[in-house]
């Protein structure tokens, strides 16, 4: 799995602004543009990262793929 920094990017962005807009500007791409690049890593970890409600977006505590720690916070 090739991960990118401009990915790791798009999603601290992402976890900091809590919107896909705001997050974009941050970033200086286009809203659709962010939201393909998330995607398309969602699709490469095997799983999403975001939980996508109306509004705002909100980061998944637990990334796919990756073991839980001891003492770590529950989902």
């Amino acid at each position: 799995m090739d991960v990118e920094l401009a990915d790791l990017e798009a999603v601290v962005a992402l976890a900091e602004a809590l919107h896909f807009g705001r997050a974009a500007n941050r970033l200086h791409v286009s809203q659709p543009a962010l939201s393909k690049r998330i995607r398309k890593l969602e699709d490469r970890i095997g799983g999403p990262l975001l939980v996508r409600a109306s509004r705002p977006a909100a980061v998944k505590r637990r990334l796919p793929g990756v073991p839980r720690t001891r003492g770590a916070a529950t989902p």
